[in-house]
């Protein structure tokens, strides 16, 4: 979302359909999709700088879905 809001410049707060009291402007949420379904899920992470919070819920993933591998 935030970097929705600084796509044309400016702040993503400065935006008239973003809720602060909802929504916060940072990383770390990943959503989950599954083939032949959709969104399924999102994957959310909080406290570290927004790329390192990204950076971990791809990391997991990326470790369970290889746990995941048949033999």
């Amino acid at each position: 979302m935030g970097l929705r809001g600084r796509l044309h410049g400016g702040r993503i707060e400065d935006h008239g359909w973003f809720d602060e009291t909802t929504y916060a402007p940072h990383g770390g949420c990943f959503p989950v999709y599954v083939t032949g379904v959709g969104a399924v899920a999102t994957v959310t992470v909080s406290g570290l700088p927004q790329q390192q919070d990204h950076d971990l819920v791809v990391e997991a993933l990326r470790e369970i879905l290889e746990s995941m591998r048949p033999g």
